[in-house]
């Protein structure tokens, strides 16, 4: 997978839109996509819609070719909001499921466990049941267990919601040297705009069921476009390190609610 993009995606529910004819330009590989917005403007629908788990009208297409939902599905691997259940599986037990460890590249594959419980910081729970683990820890699991299956795709809703500040950064730095060194897409919802700043390669800012930007998170994320999306005041500034920051000043004065 080289390109991906869609165009006119529309998904309702009951007969309420959600997505309404949103399209996007060209994400590619080795990208790490941030997809941004207020809640309930359809971050998450949006990462259902491609995996096919809803029905959705309008055309994905990759390589320059119209792909069905199925055929995308099938090349992508996705951790949703929810992590991933408690259970008596043991950390390597659920990772090995993830990753079937059979034939003659078993050897191999086994380092693969190794070098993923290393990057998760996960080398001392290898054996401790996902029931005894924190959120913190099950939603590493549940990011190890979607790169184990080897996506062309990788959508993540929200893989930061239980982590402390150390471990989102630490997260985000790796999941962006994965992406590229896999040339892989990867497709993230987040909420923290320092972050997205920080770590994307293109960012998708979502309003109202539809696309209100797209591009390079310094062009997106800009005082003007999170006044209309956000009704929020920010001032964009430079770090001494020469990093783009976003400072927010407040709720938006006598701004429309969203």
């Amino acid at each position: 997978m080289k390109q991906l993009y869609w165009q006119d995606l529309t998904v309702g529910y009951r007969q309420r839109p959600v997505l309404q004819g949103l399209s996007c330009q060209a994400l590619r590989a080795g990208e790490l996509v941030a997809v941004l917005g207020p809640n309930g403007c359809g971050k998450s629908t949006l990462l259902r819609a491609l995996m096919g788990e809803i029905p959705a009208e309008g055309t994905l297409w990759q390589d320059g070719a119209p792909v069905s939902r199925a055929a995308l599905a099938a090349q992508a691997a996705c951790l949703p909001q929810a992590l991933p259940p408690p259970s008596r599986l043991s950390v390597l037990e659920a990772l090995r499921l993830a990753r079937q460890l059979s034939g003659d590249n078993a050897a191999a594959r086994y380092a693969e466990l190794a070098n993923m419980l290393h990057a998760m910081d996960l080398q001392e729970q290898a054996h401790t049941p996902l029931a005894e683990l924190s959120g913190g820890q099950r939603q590493r699991v549940g990011i190890a267990q979607a790169l184990l299956r080897q996506p062309r795709l990788l959508l993540l809703d929200e893989p930061l919601s239980a982590l402390d500040l150390y471990q989102q950064h630490q997260v985000m730095a790796w999941l962006k040297a994965e992406t590229q060194t896999r040339q892989m897409i990867t497709i993230l919802v987040l909420h923290d705009l320092n972050i997205a700043l920080r770590h994307a390669d293109q960012v998708l800012l979502m309003h109202r069921g539809g696309l209100y930007a797209q591009g390079r998170p310094e062009q997106v994320i800009r005082p003007d476009t999170l006044r209309t999306v956000y009704a929020i005041d920010t001032r964009l500034e430079t770090c001494s390190q020469g990093r783009h920051w976003l400072m927010v000043d407040g709720a938006a004065q006598g701004f429309p609610p969203l």
